[in-house]
């Protein structure tokens, strides 16, 4: 963002342009005399018109006394009392001017060899009325403001201000008030983390600093914020025990989004559809996970499952998008379905067969559906999480083929590759097996699927002592996805990414589940 920065005065001050110009003008400045000038004086005392709280007259001390024509410039003493001497004769007005006080004007005839004294009453100016506020940055109704902005502002008056302070307003769109700035000495405010896409308004008032007085109320200001960003990397990060979504592009120093922040309940498993424009997700909104659609900036959320995506060792894992974004795909218990993202038409792909070794239930776990050959990639799982099996099928179901069995240690996590012919899934090599589905040595490894060539280690890079988990293709199918956590399960998940070769390895963000759409 491109930062702007003010040296700003604090007031803008007009309208003593005559006395200040006169007050460089002094007597000790001689004119030449002519023969025939003649010369008086004038004096008084400057008071105030309203008089002190008790009644008492209250004197003026401080008040700059000139001529018009130009003589001298004075100032008043303590009783308010000041004397011009040297006057030429003749009409003479009197100005006084004083800090907080209407100027004051008044037309003397001054005679030759004589003090002409006068009594001056001031009223104290109306601030309100004197008072305008400037705005500097962002200008009105500016639109495409970043979301972490700079106000910026000034006062412009006839009078000066110098005990006052502001108060700061905020109002998002039709939302209430916020005072988000109280008691501010500065002309400027950062605001930061505000919402894309949404027109804020902003509004100033200015107080007396002793009693917290308001002096007078700014105008309503407006700006609105840039479109939300098509940020092509979602993932699920733990806040203070409870899931939420982000967003993230993978330039350097972007600013991840919490796209889910207002949310009391947990959602994770974030997956793009293949515009970018919506995010499927699962929540535990109504205690068993559901699926839910929402736009990619998290606003207009909607239900699409009402049968929840659980089953073995399956608490909202196992969904995927429909090559033509109209379906999602998603496992519930023994069962693989799909149905419409507006909740309607469910239907029944397959149901998982029963483990042939041991007759035992199998569910369905995690699922993908690649669109170059409507193929279908998933997991089965048993009762032990460490009991998984990868297969592949037609989009309707058959021709089921097992492309992983069974072996020791923990599969999962199966994905296929833009044009079909390979899979990623990931194994844990160190073949141990732990019934709340910890692992130490988990890697990711990538196959053909017509079962030719080398099963690829892809983790050969990864640091000792922790898992590669959850893989995905890019969408250009150039790199991988994926996160990396320590194998103790207590340290933070990271997302990173790296090519085919299992090479440039890149950590991006602290978070758990990406998906790059």
């Amino acid at each position: 963002m491109k930062v702007f920065k003010y040296k700003l005065f604090r007031y803008i001050t007009v309208g003593f342009s005559l006395f200040t110009v006169l007050v460089f003008i002094t007597s000790s400045c001689e004119k030449e005399k002519f023969d025939d000038t003649k010369f008086g004086s004038v004096s008084g005392q400057v008071s105030d018109a309203d008089g002190n709280d008790d009644g008492s007259q209250m004197f003026i001390e401080g008040a700059i006394v000139t001529t018009t024509p130009a003589t001298s410039s004075v100032t008043t003493d303590a009783e308010g009392r000041f004397s011009i001497p040297n006057i030429p004769t003749g009409d003479v007005i009197v100005l006084v001017n004083k800090v907080d006080y209407s100027q004051k004007s008044t037309t003397v005839n001054v005679k030759e060899n004589k003090n002409t004294d006068m009594v001056i009453q001031m009223t104290k100016t109306d601030r309100k009325s004197t008072v305008d506020f400037l705005l500097i940055y962002p200008e009105e109704n500016a639109v495409d403001q970043e979301i972490n902005l700079e106000l910026a502002w000034a006062l412009r008056s006839q009078v000066s201000f110098p005990d006052t302070i502001f108060d700061l307003y905020l109002i998002e769109s039709n939302n209430a008030v916020e005072k988000i700035g109280e008691n501010l000495q500065d002309t400027t405010y950062t605001l930061s983390a505000l919402k894309y896409e949404t027109t804020y308004f902003w509004q100033l008032d200015l107080k007396e600093e002793d009693d917290g007085s308001v002096i007078k109320k700014g105008p309503l200001w407006s700006f609105k914020t840039k479109n939300f960003p098509d940020f092509p990397v979602v993932y699920a990060k733990l806040d203070e025990g409870i899931y939420n979504i982000y967003s993230l592009a993978f330039e350097i120093d972007t600013t991840e989004i919490n796209i889910t922040e207002k949310e009391s309940s947990s959602n994770w498993m974030p997956t793009y559809n293949k515009t970018r424009s919506h995010i499927a997700f699962s929540s535990n909104r109504t205690i068993d996970p559901q699926i839910y659609l929402m736009k990619k900036d998290g606003k207009e959320v909607s239900p699409i499952t009402k049968l929840p995506n659980v089953g073995f060792h399956n608490q909202g894992d196992g969904f995927c998008w429909s090559p033509d974004n109209q379906r999602i795909l998603y496992s519930n218990f023994d069962k693989l379905y799909s149905i419409k993202t507006t909740g309607t038409e469910l239907n029944l792909v397959t149901t998982a067969t029963l483990d042939p070794v041991n007759s035992e239930k199998r569910h369905f776990r995690k699922v993908n559906w690649n669109g170059y050959t409507n193929k279908i990639i998933a997991q089965t799982i048993g009762e032990k999480i460490f009991d998984g099996e990868i297969y592949i099928m037609d989009a309707d179901g058959s021709n089921s083929t097992l492309l992983v069995s069974n072996t020791v240690g923990r599969e999962d996590s199966p994905s296929l590759s833009i044009d079909g012919s390979k899979y990623i899934y990931t194994h844990d090599a160190s073949g141990f097996e732990d019934d709340y589905g910890r692992q130490l040595n988990c890697r990711i490894y990538m196959h053909r699927v017509d079962g030719t060539g080398e099963i690829v280690d892809m983790s050969h890079g990864k640091d000792d002592g922790t898992n590669d988990i959850n893989p995905r293709f890019s969408p250009n199918g150039a790199s991988i996805i994926f996160e990396n956590v320590d194998n103790t399960g207590e340290g933070k998940h990271t997302v990173m990414i790296m090519d085919l070769e299992g090479n440039d390895r890149k950590e991006f963000s602290e978070g758990e589940m990406p998906y790059w759409g």
